[in-house]
């Protein structure tokens, strides 16, 4: 085992079988739960995993192999920071993030860094794309 972290995703409740095929080689069913929803219907559930090796790497390419719609968050390692992910129709976008999952920049001598900044706007785009998307 490598470089260990917490690690939640939030998917589609109509793909667990899917996500289930495209993690067959992970242990990643530690705790799993149906999330609310007003309409009393759950559309998404999210899973944690306790130990996710370098931030839930393998699960996250196993499910953009599989274009599986997600947005995921992970905590920090041993050689990297907390952060939060989302993947839609082929895109995605990965940012660091603060403790409690806020999106950060860093602010450089000159200013904020403009990569962070793109970084973080499309993560923003493709997250609301990724909600609206659960709610189809």
């Amino acid at each position: 085992m490598g470089d260990v972290a917490w690690f939640n995703i939030t998917f589609k409740k109509s793909y667990l079988e899917r996500v289930n095929n495209a993690l067959k080689d992970e242990e990643w069913n530690d705790d799993i739960w149906e999330d609310d929803h007003p309409s009393g219907k759950p559309i998404t559930m999210t899973a944690t995993i306790y130990e996710a090796n370098y931030g839930g790497t393998a699960i996250t390419d196993a499910l953009i192999a599989e274009n599986i719609s997600f947005d995921a968050c992970y905590g920090s390692g041993g050689s990297y920071g907390p952060g939060a992910l989302v993947h839609i129709e082929g895109e995605q976008a990965e940012v660091s993030t603060d403790i409690e999952g806020t999106p950060v920049v860093i602010y450089e001598r000159d200013g904020i860094s403009e990569r962070d900044e793109k970084h973080v706007k499309k993560y923003y785009a493709l997250l609301k794309k990724v909600e609206k998307y659960f709610e189809d």
